[in-house]
């Protein structure tokens, strides 16, 4: 007979809240964090261990060779982010997809349509925006795999920037694209955003 058996991988991940309209929200994006992912790692190692036993050997030394993986690019990331100025790491996105990536690399992320991907952006939150990209000299504004880019586009016009690749909030790509696995993903959006920060700080001290 066969038995079903879910588990909570967030179990002993510090939450990030968010303030929406509708009040006070949980963040459910902790994987854009590495270290969270190792948490994510040694709950979905235990649970498979308590379901087969016999295999615990395997699910545990798998896991300390992917977690040793995600700990390499992570260490890769901070250095990388480690060679921009702070008041360039400015990143601004449709919507509230990268706030643990933000915590884990000190990276501030504005996101008009907060944590909707399909509401509208407010008109005020727009606006301000708008001002922001001006006033910070933001050079790439990006939208996500999984939303609407219209957003990103005006604004984007009408602060005199460019819209970026897109990045993967709460997907990954087709196995050909360019997140197909976790640390793909990872890669791919740090790229993308460090080299918008590289031509934004470049832009600004030349």
């Amino acid at each position: 007979e066969k038995c079903a058996y879910v588990t909570i991988v967030t179990n002993g991940i510090k939450k990030r809240l968010v303030q929406e309209e509708c009040g006070v929200v949980c963040d459910p994006h902790a994987w854009h964090n590495p270290e969270n992912a190792l948490i994510y790692v040694d709950n979905i190692t235990d649970v498979l261990s308590q379901v087969d036993p016999e295999n615990m050997h395997i699910y545990r030394a798998n896991a300390q060779k992917y977690k040793r993986k995600i700990l390499t690019t992570h260490h890769k990331l901070k250095a990388l982010f480690a060679t921009i100025h702070d008041r360039y790491r400015i990143v601004l996105t449709a919507h509230e997809g990268f706030g643990y990536f933000g915590q884990a690399y000190a990276i501030k992320f504005f996101a008009p349509m907060g944590m909707s991907t399909e509401e509208e952006a407010r008109p005020r939150d727009m606006a301000f925006l708008i001002r922001t990209v001006q006033a910070l000299g933001v050079h790439t504004l990006f939208a996500e795999s999984i939303s609407n880019d219209k957003v990103v586009q005006q604004i984007a016009k009408e602060g005199n920037a460019e819209v970026g690749e897109v990045l993967y909030s709460d997907s990954l790509s087709e196995p050909q694209g360019d997140a197909p696995t976790y640390i793909a993903m990872l890669e791919h959006n740090a790229r993308c955003v460090y080299e918008s920060m590289v031509a934004m700080q470049g832009a600004v001290e030349n």
